[in-house]
């Protein structure tokens, strides 16, 4: 009788240490982590996201960023361009991304703002962004567009190396080429007049944001 009660009490006491075991590896997890998408490396602005960019991470429910992309979702980002900068291990927000389709719709397309059409444009513009043109002999608007590309003086995209919080302007303090010039998403017919204004003003106020008379 006293070797059962002791192969019992061993018994639950294997039990009791394997369900604290389960607890602390997985159960815990399980019940308090929830799984969202992450990047494991730097991602620079305007870089398109690859499945080996992604990673599964748990985080703590209150720890989860607002519209963060939950695990289940995570192929659908595969494609996509980044809009900010993302470091290693942050969690990636549906405001994070832009598919080339949301940047070239409605029957338009993007077209080139070359550099000797620019009087005046800053140097934080980059991807995403939206820009209001000024003719320079009244200042008078010529619409509102998005940024598809920024580009230096080789063609290839100017991106921010830091993170950008919000997408605050003034906190874009560095890059890795200087701006040269910008490529806007536009109609054909908006894109004439704009070849137009630069013919009889000799340039263009590149101006971020939205502009009251647009």
């Amino acid at each position: 009788m006293r070797q059962w009660r002791a192969l019992i009490g061993a018994a639950l006491m294997v039990a009791a240490v394997s369900g604290m075991v389960l607890w602390e590896g997985w159960g815990r997890d399980a019940l308090l982590l929830a799984d969202v998408v992450a990047v494991d490396k730097n991602i620079s602005a305007g870089q398109l996201l690859k499945e080996e960019d992604l990673v599964i991470l748990g985080v703590p429910q209150d720890c989860i960023t607002s519209d963060a992309v939950p695990a289940s979702d995570m192929k659908s980002l595969v494609g996509m361009y980044a809009v900010n900068s993302l470091s290693p291990n942050q969690q990636v927000c549906r405001k994070d991304v832009v598919s080339e389709e949301e940047l070239v719709k409605d029957q338009k397309t993007t077209f080139v703002i070359p550099r000797e059409w620019i009087a005046m444009r800053s140097s934080s513009l980059r991807r995403g962004d939206t820009v209001t043109l000024y003719r320079l002999s009244d200042y008078s608007s010529m619409g509102t567009y998005t940024v598809a590309f920024v580009k230096d003086d080789e063609d290839q995209e100017v991106y921010s190396l830091e993170g950008v919080e919000d997408g605050k302007l003034l906190d874009r303090t560095d890059s890795n080429m200087p701006v040269d010039h910008i490529e806007i998403v536009a109609e054909l017919a908006q894109y004439g007049r704009i070849r137009q204004a630069v013919a009889e003003d000799g340039g263009l106020l590149v101006v971020q944001g939205k502009g009251e008379n647009s």
